[in-house]
């Protein structure tokens, strides 16, 4: 059950949901603006780091005035510019990923998880954040939530994620209202995700390549 503050349950502990991290790295909303935010921050290092990322890649984006093309520009290559296909639930994007925790340095203080990580892919303005739980025998458990980052607010639940090993689909689950699913699968080389998200594109993701041993 997701509180008023925005912490969701997870299997160490609640979290901040997606939706709240993006508000908070955008300056939508204060650290102060909702109860046990800040609180659950000075706490939970992943949460940080997550804010800490997504912050950065808030920065990156913000528009430079200097940079403005002449006027005129713009609306010419608008007027050559092809117009842009419908996004449908037939319309198959292949998400790009945008975060992955073994890439990035983490910050001062924040101890590293050997058995974990975590993945964010983005294709048009869907998110998929996953975290991958490593155990010693050979399975993984992967935690992940669909959002739209267009309308954080909006919650994309029942949605339908289907995990591939190689080319055969072997689970089929449907997010809960929060869009949060969950798999556990055995450790391999080729898996790969489906998220059809409704009145949406049909999100596809490939997971990397086994990069830790299990032993």
């Amino acid at each position: 059950m997701v509180k008023s503050s925005g912490v969701t349950p997870g299997d160490s502990g609640g979290h901040l949901a997606m939706g709240v991290t993006l508000d908070l790295a955008r300056g939508v909303t204060s650290r102060t603006g909702a109860p046990g935010v800040q609180a659950h921050l000075d706490a939970c290092s992943r949460c940080r780091l997550r804010l800490h990322v997504w912050k950065g890649l808030a920065e990156w984006t913000v528009f430079d005035g200097s940079i403005a093309p002449a006027p005129g520009i713009v609306a010419r290559a608008i007027a050559i510019m092809p117009e842009r296909p419908t996004v449908s639930a037939l319309t198959r994007l292949i998400a790009a990923l945008h975060y992955d925790s073994i890439q990035e340095p983490l910050p001062a203080g924040v101890r590293d998880n050997a058995g974990e990580e975590q993945l964010v892919y983005k294709a048009d303005n869907v998110i998929v954040d996953l975290r991958l739980i490593h155990d010693h025998r050979g399975e993984l458990v992967m935690i992940g939530q669909v959002a739209d980052v267009d309308r954080p607010s909006r919650l994309l639940g029942k949605v339908a994620v289907t995990l591939f090993e190689g080319r055969r689909a072997t689970v089929n689950v449907l997010s809960n209202e929060w869009g949060e699913f969950r798999f556990e699968c055995a450790e391999g080389d080729d898996l790969e995700l489906e998220v059809a998200v409704e009145d949406g594109p049909l999100v596809h993701l490939a997971l990397p390549r086994k990069r830790r041993s299990t032993s």
